[in-house]
């Protein structure tokens, strides 16, 4: 197990069911290092089982690792700063994102990241986040390039 992943199981009580999420990513073809990227954000247990369900369902509905990377990776954020985005997103909506619809919720995110480059007096893509939520909301018509089903905003 990645060292990161373990001190992360050493600091927090998991579930029995995280540890098997984390074996199956894994098996899936996640990098243990993005992985534990991603999970670095948590604070709390809750938090750390939350960025796992959340990536372990992205995965379950026919993402790749490769996408959530590709997301990342074209947009000015790091995984930590998407972890943290995520967290604030999912705390806020998740039980109103069904399963099958993990890939809109990061389309929504991306469209965030994307807006970013306009909304210069916010620091930080949680920030981000907030705000389009506060503002916009989330109908949970986005597609997971960021654009909604009827062409309006995320």
């Amino acid at each position: 197990m990645n060292p990161l992943l373990q001190s992360l199981a050493e600091k927090f009580p998991l579930s029995p069911n995280t540890h098997n999420t984390w074996n199956s990513l894994m098996k899936q073809g996640i990098d243990p290092g993005f992985l534990a990227s991603w999970l670095e954000e948590a604070a709390t247990v809750e938090d750390l089982e939350l960025l796992t369900e959340v990536i372990s369902r992205l995965l379950q509905n026919g993402k790749k690792a490769a996408d959530l990377k590709r997301w990342i990776d074209h947009s000015p954020y790091s995984v930590r700063d998407w972890a943290e985005a995520a967290l604030v997103f999912f705390k806020r909506k998740g039980d109103s994102v069904p399963a099958e619809q993990t890939a809109h919720a990061f389309g929504y995110l991306t469209c965030c990241a994307e807006t970013g480059s306009y909304l210069p007096n916010l620091e930080s893509f949680r920030e981000i986040v907030e705000q389009m939520l506060n503002f916009y909301g989330y109908d949970g018509r986005a597609t997971d390039h960021g654009s909604s089903s009827n062409g309006t905003h995320c």
